[in-house]
C-alpha cells in the first residue's frame, strides 16, 4: 500500500497557481502527479475500479513532513 494524499479541486473548478505548486514540489521528499504527466493516470487510480476520480493534483508523499505540507497547501 502506497502513502498517496489526493488534492480535489471544488466543482468551480479551483486550481492552485504554477508558483504554490513549484514551491509545494521543492518543499516535499515525495513527487508530484498533473493531469497529463506521464505517472498521473497510475497515481489516480483506486483499488475499486468502480471509482474513476480525476483529481487537479496527486501528492505522492514519502514522509510524514511531506503530509503535512500537502494538507497545509490543501
Amino acid at each position: 500500500m502506497s502513502n498517496i494524499t489526493i488534492l480535489t479541486c471544488d466543482e468551480a473548478g479551483v486550481s492552485p497557481s504554477q508558483s504554490a505548486l513549484d514551491t509545494l514540489a521543492a518543499s516535499i521528499e515525495g513527487s508530484l502527479a498533473f493531469p497529463g504527466s506521464a505517472d498521473y493516470e497510475e497515481a489516480r487510480t483506486v483499488w475499486n475500479a468502480m471509482i474513476d476520480r480525476k483529481p487537479a493534483l496527486v501528492v505522492r508523499c514519502k514522509t510524514a513532513g511531506d503530509v503535512q505540507k500537502a494538507v497545509q497547501f490543501a
